[in-house]
This record gives C-alpha cells, structure tokens and sequence, in this order.
C-alpha cells in the first residue's frame, strides 16, 4: 500500500498474526506452490516526488520552524521506507533461502519497529 498509515496498521495486524501462531508458516514449503516475487519499487504516494539528495535543499539545524518540519518530513519518509525494507528482506529472501523462523521473527520485529515511528500506538 502506498499510505504510511495503511502500511503501519498493516504491518501491526501481520505482526500480531505472526505473533499469535495464526500465520504458522512463513512461506509454502511446496517447491511448487505459486510465490509472487516482491515488486521491483515499493507503492508510493503519487504526491510523493523522489528526488536525488545531490538535489535536495539541505534541512539545517532545526533552528527554526521550517527546517524542523523538514527535519520530520524526511524521518517520516525514512521510518516508511525502513517498514517496505523489512517486508522486502521477508518476501525476498525468506522463502528463497528457506530460513529459519527467526529470521522471520526478527524482520517482522524490524516492521513493527518502524511501523511505531509513523503510526505509534495509543498509551
């Protein structure tokens, strides 16, 4: 999903059936059950414009309001891309390589991780 909030929630709902057995294995063991490869790019926004950083305004100190809004805007950036990263390594290589769950744990940990810095949960 492109939206930040939709991939966190996501990420939160996976994790939790990952957590409590209900997703009991990672992949289908059958070499030849179907497996859709992960997407080249991951879905972005179309309001999101990539751009090189050789390219990018630089963010300064933080020192006023503009550049700490800046400042957060590319975390937020940073913390979706940091999610997509984790699926990515799951859907990858996991199967591929026929590794053990704790490498799935671990991953799914990752994206839950990062999943609090765009969608933390409520106290």
């Amino acid at each position: 999903t492109p939206c930040p909030h939709d991939k966190a929630a996501l990420t939160d709902t996976i994790a939790s059936l990952w957590g409590s057995g209900d997703i009991a294995l990672p992949y289908n063991p059958n070499p030849d059950a179907p497996h859709e490869a992960p997407p080249d790019k991951p879905a972005r926004d179309d309001k999101v414009i990539l751009v090189e950083p050789s390219h990018a305004g630089r963010l300064g100190k933080g020192g006023t309001p503009e550049t700490r809004i800046a400042i957060l805007h590319s975390l937020a950036h940073i913390e979706s891309w940091a999610i997509d990263l984790s699926w990515d390594v799951i859907g990858r290589f996991g199967r591929k390589r026929q590794m053990p769950k704790e490498f799935f744990d671990d991953f799914v940990a990752v994206a839950v991780d990062e999943a609090r810095y765009v969608f933390p949960p409520n106290p």
